[in-house]
């Protein structure tokens, strides 16, 4: 009892001078705090309640001090999230380009990385967790299983303190120091969100070509005027990645996301490099893939709050062809002609392939609908969290 006095009385203590003390530097009242729900003891294990001020999150621990900030005044300034999947030859050298870059710049002394492991089955795990133990800003997260490239990057999002949040890949082409001309452009033309163009790309031939002709078509179909959607050297302020939610393998479309948000985009050319270890993990059955994927975003862009004319729409388009051939069938039987044809049947074939190939479209649109609408009514994550290196870290943001 007396343990909990005294826990208690420190914490009173210790609370009203912090507020008092943010009070007068941001001209804040103090009656926007709310209730701090206290700890039991010093030996409970580090429980943290959180005390928010305004659009400002407060992590408050049961020591009484306030572990760190998130928002405007974050010691973090920059988080730079990387995925890795069965990359144990390239991590350590990442690593360390990312940290050069990094003391090389404004945001020395401000920056983290965060690597997460997407189930990886080479020792990619262990390393990283050495990597850790050695590297202070770095900090690791080890997904379960292999969840995809989409739920490796959100798992990043979702611990990054920074106030702008870059990308990179994790085979060694992209350059960390991009990251900073892409920031410079951010600031100078006001940008939410600064994607890389990789113009003069160190892939094969055949990835090259397919690569631009879908970035064309992308472009074409979604309205962001950006070259390159895969290159994965971007950067974002920080409120734009809190507003994506991603699902499936939209990672490569977090531009298009963005700007439906209403983000103002913008693009540099960044370096890429030859693959120096390990192998492409893309295939072509990536292709049919992005073309699902499109398909949901030209959804997402006309219909996402008037579904109601896209099914319409088609309902009456259905329609047109059956109605037509009823007219048909009903004038060839008032003056006694033949009506049926190979041209005919072959019109109506057509027509009922097409019907079932929209349905089915509909139906993986509505469904989509419904995952998401499951998984954010629930509050669930795409991904699952083995282990956190160092242990489980300061969350940025949900």
């Amino acid at each position: 009892m007396g343990r909990t006095t005294r826990s208690s009385s420190f914490l009173f203590s210790g609370l009203p001078l912090t507020a008092l003390a943010y009070s007068r530097k941001y001209s804040t009242p103090l009656h926007h705090f709310k209730t701090l729900h206290l700890c039991k003891g010093f030996k409970s294990a580090r429980r943290v309640n959180q005390v928010r001020l305004e659009r400002k999150t407060f992590w408050y621990c049961s020591y009484g001090a306030l572990e760190t900030i998130s928002g405007e005044s974050s010691q973090v300034r920059l988080s730079v999230v990387v995925p890795f999947y069965n990359e144990v030859d390239s991590i350590e050298y990442l690593v360390e380009a990312v940290k050069a870059a990094c003391e090389d710049s404004p945001f020395a002394n401000h920056w983290e990385l965060i690597c997460v492991d997407d189930g990886s089955t080479d020792g990619t795990t262990d390393k990283l967790k050495r990597l850790c133990e050695k590297h202070s800003q770095l900090r690791g997260v080890s997904l379960r299983k292999n969840f995809g490239q989409t739920a490796a990057l959100s798992a990043g999002f979702d611990i990054a303190s920074g106030d702008i949040i870059a990308t990179l890949d994790g085979d060694l082409q992209n350059d960390p120091k991009d990251i900073f001309r892409l920031i410079e452009t951010m600031k100078t033309g006001d940008y939410d969100l600064v994607s890389g163009w990789r113009r003069s790309r160190e892939d094969a031939f055949l990835r090259s070509k397919f690569s631009q002709a879908a970035n064309w078509l992308i472009r074409r179909i979604t309205g962001v005027p950006i070259h390159d959607l895969g290159c994965s050297t971007k950067v974002y302020k920080r409120e734009i990645i809190r507003d994506i939610q991603l699902y499936g393998e939209m990672h490569r479309f977090i531009v298009v996301l963005a700007m439906y948000e209403g983000a103002r985009i913008g693009e540099k050319e960044v370096s890429h490099y030859p693959r120096k270890f390990g192998k492409s993990k893309y295939g072509l059955d990536r292709t049919i893939r992005v073309i699902c994927d499109l398909t949901f975003l030209y959804y997402l862009k006309k219909f996402r709050t008037r579904p109601s004319h896209l099914f319409g729409s088609m309902a009456i388009f259905f329609a047109i062809f059956p109605l037509c051939l009823m007219a048909t069938v009903l004038t060839c039987r008032v003056f006694g002609r033949i009506l049926w044809s190979t041209g005919l049947l072959v019109w109506v074939l057509l027509h009922v392939t097409f019907q079932l190939v929209s349905v089915t479209v509909l139906l993986g649109i509505m469904l989509e609908v419904m995952t998401r609408t499951y998984y954010e009514s629930q509050n669930k994550r795409i991904y699952r969290v083995r282990k956190y290196f160092p242990e489980k870290p300061q969350i940025g943001f949900q």
